[in-house]
């Protein structure tokens, strides 16, 4: 297994051992492969300090936690070769927590992968902690693998729009992949008709002087008109 810093932009996956980090390992890879762009894997083990006068973590816990970290990462390069065994990914082992450790990573990849949940997650849970403050502060795309790890090829891709400045690169991103995959492209707005006077009493700050659906329409139009 080589421990290195992943080379700009790679497709960089988060690894924990839990089913739904594998899924997400053998999307990556399958994506890697496809389109000719390094894969890095990486663990985070560092434990967050509760306290600024906190005593360090012993040598032998952290020993033990680099060993589990390295027995996960080269676990999960033998998903990638089993399915490429032509793709080489190469890997890094932090001693930072995993949000800290994706988040620096984020500045220079091509994108983040992470599964939905991590092993303090739930069956169901939508998204685990890890996945959304990556989601929230990351520099790059990210992709959160859920369910079935295989789709139809002519699924088309989906993106959501809701009118604020991050719309646009959103857009961008979601034609950009459609163009690729030569599938169509689903935009999608939603909005609640439940308005701030109807839970709070009448307000004057809420009048409306056209339709609500018209005014979201609009919203949808001037977005994808760029």
């Amino acid at each position: 297994m080589s421990t290195v810093t992943p080379v700009d932009g790679a497709i960089v996956v988060g690894v924990d051992g839990s089913e739904s980090a594998t899924r997400a390992v053998r999307w990556a890879a399958k994506l890697a492969a496809s389109r000719g762009i390094a894969l890095h894997l990486v663990h985070g083990f560092g434990v967050v300090a509760g306290r600024a006068d906190a005593e360090p973590s012993p040598d032998s816990f952290l020993g033990s936690m680099k060993r589990q970290g390295f027995s996960l990462l080269t676990e999960a390069e033998k998903v990638v070769t089993d399915a490429h065994d032509d793709l080489v990914a190469t890997t890094s082992l932090r001693n930072e927590p995993p949000i800290t450790v994706l988040k620096k990573l984020s500045r220079s990849a091509h994108m983040i992968v992470l599964g939905s949940s991590g092993l303090g997650g739930f069956e169901g849970m939508l998204l685990g902690s890890t996945a959304v403050a990556v989601v929230s502060y990351a520099r790059c795309p990210v992709v959160v693998v859920r369910g079935r790890e295989e789709i139809p090829a002519d699924s088309p891709v989906v993106v959501g729009i809701d009118g604020s400045p991050v719309t646009e690169r959103a857009i961008a991103a979601a034609f950009d992949e459609a163009a690729r995959l030569e599938v169509g492209l689903v935009a999608v707005h939603a909005w609640s008709d439940t308005s701030y006077d109807s839970v709070f009493g009448t307000s004057p700050l809420f009048i409306y002087t056209d339709s609500p659906a018209d005014n979201e329409r609009q919203v949808l139009t001037e977005s994808l008109a760029g």
